[in-house]
Protein backbone atom coordinates (compact mmCIF):
# COMPACT_ATOMS: atom_id res chain seq x y z
CA UNK A 1 0.00 0.00 0.00
CA UNK A 2 1.64 3.48 -0.93
CA UNK A 3 2.86 5.86 2.00
CA UNK A 4 -0.07 8.13 2.41
CA UNK A 5 2.52 11.25 2.78
CA UNK A 6 3.86 10.08 -0.87
CA UNK A 7 -0.28 10.75 -2.34
CA UNK A 8 0.19 13.63 -0.34
CA UNK A 9 3.06 15.37 -1.87
CA UNK A 10 2.27 13.56 -5.60
CA UNK A 11 -0.90 15.11 -5.04
CA UNK A 12 0.60 18.95 -4.20
CA UNK A 13 3.37 18.55 -6.90
CA UNK A 14 -0.11 17.62 -9.48
CA UNK A 15 -1.60 21.10 -8.68
CA UNK A 16 1.37 22.54 -9.54
CA UNK A 17 2.36 21.90 -12.61
CA UNK A 18 0.28 23.59 -15.04
CA UNK A 19 0.08 26.94 -13.55
CA UNK A 20 3.81 26.85 -11.92
CA UNK A 21 5.97 24.69 -13.66
CA UNK A 22 9.23 25.66 -11.74
CA UNK A 23 7.53 25.65 -8.57
CA UNK A 24 6.67 21.74 -9.00
CA UNK A 25 10.31 20.92 -10.38
CA UNK A 26 11.28 22.63 -7.30
CA UNK A 27 9.42 20.59 -4.90
CA UNK A 28 10.49 17.53 -6.75
CA UNK A 29 13.82 18.31 -6.36
CA UNK A 30 13.51 18.91 -2.88
CA UNK A 31 11.52 15.55 -2.19
CA UNK A 32 14.35 13.76 -4.01
CA UNK A 33 17.22 15.47 -2.42
CA UNK A 34 15.44 15.16 1.15
CA UNK A 35 14.90 11.18 0.30
CA UNK A 36 18.74 11.02 -0.61
CA UNK A 37 20.09 12.83 3.10
CA UNK A 38 17.33 10.99 4.79
CA UNK A 39 19.01 7.32 3.39
CA UNK A 40 22.58 8.61 4.07
CA UNK A 41 22.12 10.54 7.59
CA UNK A 42 19.01 8.82 8.96
CA UNK A 43 18.32 5.24 7.79
CA UNK A 44 15.69 3.23 8.25
CA UNK A 45 16.12 0.04 10.94
CA UNK A 46 14.89 -2.28 8.80
CA UNK A 47 16.67 -1.66 5.34
CA UNK A 48 20.27 -3.08 4.46
CA UNK A 49 23.23 -0.43 4.25
CA UNK A 50 23.53 -1.43 0.90
CA UNK A 51 19.70 -0.55 0.13
CA UNK A 52 19.87 2.50 2.00
CA UNK A 53 23.37 3.52 -0.22
CA UNK A 54 21.47 2.69 -3.33
CA UNK A 55 18.29 4.36 -3.05
CA UNK A 56 19.78 7.52 -1.24
CA UNK A 57 22.41 7.24 -4.29
CA UNK A 58 19.58 7.30 -6.86
CA UNK A 59 17.12 10.08 -5.20
CA UNK A 60 20.52 12.21 -5.46
CA UNK A 61 20.84 11.07 -9.41
CA UNK A 62 17.01 12.41 -9.45
CA UNK A 63 17.17 15.44 -7.75
CA UNK A 64 20.12 16.73 -10.62
CA UNK A 65 18.47 16.62 -13.33
CA UNK A 66 15.11 18.14 -11.61
CA UNK A 67 16.63 21.67 -11.27
CA UNK A 68 16.48 22.54 -14.67
CA UNK A 69 14.39 22.97 -17.39
CA UNK A 70 14.02 20.22 -20.49
CA UNK A 71 16.35 21.86 -23.17
CA UNK A 72 13.44 23.66 -25.92
CA UNK A 73 16.19 22.61 -29.15
CA UNK A 74 13.98 21.63 -31.60
CA UNK A 75 17.53 19.97 -33.06
CA UNK A 76 18.50 16.76 -31.54
CA UNK A 77 22.00 16.36 -29.76
CA UNK A 78 24.70 15.48 -32.05
CA UNK A 79 27.49 13.46 -30.99
CA UNK A 80 31.35 14.36 -31.80
CA UNK A 81 32.48 11.16 -33.55
CA UNK A 82 36.72 10.76 -33.38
Amino acid sequence: MPSSSIEALGRLISRQVAGHPDRARALLRTAYTLVGVQMKYFPPKNVLPARCAMQGDTARSMAAPAGRPASTSSSPARCSTP
